[in-house]
């Protein structure tokens, strides 16, 4: 059983969108701006015998863009990035969807599909939804403050946090449980 790291997407890859002055995701492929450090971070990863897995909420799949559009995206993430797999959940907090952040059923599909151990895991995000997903799936949490955890206005207690992805991975690869 591998060890994985499941990363949240927008505000750990690629740069939080605001339009109108309000949070947003990209809605589109050139939208879509990887922070620094992204590449390096996964690599490492990687290196040390970590899966990475990208698990997002995308609710405004098929609404303000195509899914065509969506998969175009995570298409470059696996290209340019070298994430493993992509999962993503297009229903909304309202659907009793078993895949919605921070339901955990996006880490459990991952977890049978690809023999992961998530005792040994880690979830890495910027919301709520993040710290409240490791703890439901049974992984570790590590927050990356970002322009969207304050409009979370909760209490976070993640495991860990750190200041971007490539301070997290390599503060994951120190425990050198992989």
């Amino acid at each position: 059983m591998k060890p994985a790291v499941f990363l949240d997407r927008d505000g750990v890859i690629n740069k939080v969108v605001f339009r109108d002055g309000k949070l947003s995701v990209p809605f589109s492929s050139e939208e879509l701006e990887f922070l620094p450090g992204v590449r390096e971070a996964i690599l490492e990863l990687k290196k040390k015998g970590y899966w990475c897995l990208v698990v997002t909420n995308q609710p405004n799949a098929g609404k303000d863009f195509s899914f065509e559009t969506l998969f175009l995206m995570h298409q470059r993430l696996k290209d340019e990035l070298g994430v493993d797999v992509v999962y993503s959940c297009p229903h909304g907090d309202n659907s009793n969807c078993l895949w919605f952040k921070p339901r955990p059923g996006m880490i459990q599909e991952a977890a049978h599909s690809f023999d992961l151990d998530i005792g040994r895991s880690f979830v890495i995000g910027d919301r709520w939804r993040d710290i409240e997903l490791a703890k439901n799936a049974g992984c570790r949490s590590v927050l990356i403050p970002s322009e969207a955890t304050k409009f979370d206005n909760r209490v976070l207690a993640p495991d860990y946090t750190a200041a971007n992805l490539l301070e997290a991975a390599r503060l994951i690869i120190s425990f050198d449980t992989a």
